[in-house]
């Protein structure tokens, strides 16, 4: 109870969150941008990278565990 209490109070996510549901969110963010002729040409490779690379690799992660070091 009281991790919970300091998460909050620090602005915390309480409930962590897969990568690979964040990298399906920004796909599909971009993919609508493109569909709506907003986007920018090199969303389509931001797409294929998070798909093909960056997914795979860190999909299982949650994406508060992923650190730089």
């Amino acid at each position: 109870m009281t991790e919970a209490w300091f998460k909050e109070r620090h602005k915390i996510p309480i409930v962590s969150k897969r990568f690979s549901a964040v990298a399906k969110l920004a796909i599909k963010t971009l993919q609508d941008l493109l569909d709506n002729n907003v986007g920018k040409v090199v969303y389509k490779d931001y797409i294929r990278a998070i798909h093909n690379y960056i997914n795979p690799f860190f999909g299982a992660y949650n994406i508060d565990s992923i650190d730089c070091l």
